[in-house]
């Protein structure tokens, strides 16, 4: 039993919402393959449009935006939570700074040193997504063939997966 991200351009996802289970089913096992076996099931879909968001400027007076408030990234690799996981940890680290060094918390200073780093590595995170969404995506003729012989390379070299994996954790 897992979750499912499916990306797919607009129209189709308002299509493929309104099939019958069975159908989504088979368009679902047709486009994914057997990889992860053979769906059998599928309960509540929703849909939900995709994009890159950030907010120009996420610190406003004596008041920062962090998680969703503040950056939105495609779904396709998971990495909005861990996101918003890494602003409340790196703002915590600032504050505990601040407070070591007697600087006001809520400081333009403080605040913007923050969101000055958050910012980069919101970024890094929002062009990894959006670079998988590109590759994954489209049907470019011969595509599909490099994209299944990358993966399945990947799935050979645990040490790479798993580094790839630390990275976007």
């Amino acid at each position: 039993r897992f979750a499912l991200a499916w990306t797919l351009p607009k129209t189709t996802a308002k299509a493929y919402a309104e099939l019958p289970n069975e159908e989504f089913l088979s368009r679902l096992q047709m486009s994914f393959g057997e990889r992860a076996g053979v769906f059998c099931n599928v309960g509540e879909r929703n849909t939900y449009a995709v994009g890159l968001t950030e907010l120009y400027q996420p610190v406003s007076g004596r008041v920062v935006a962090i998680g969703n408030a503040a950056h939105i990234v495609h779904p396709v690799a998971g990495q909005g939570f861990n996101l918003g996981l890494r602003d409340v940890a790196e703002l915590a680290e600032n504050i505990v700074n601040a407070t070591e060094h007697h600087q006001d918390l809520g400081s333009m200073a403080v605040l913007s040193r923050y969101a000055d780093h958050r910012r980069v590595q919101t970024r890094r995170v929002q062009h990894f997504t959006d670079g998988l969404l590109r590759i994954f995506s489209n049907d470019y003729p011969g595509l599909n063939l490099l994209r299944s012989a990358g993966l399945q390379t990947l799935d050979m070299m645990p040490g790479v997966k798993r580094h790839l994996l630390r990275r976007t954790a």
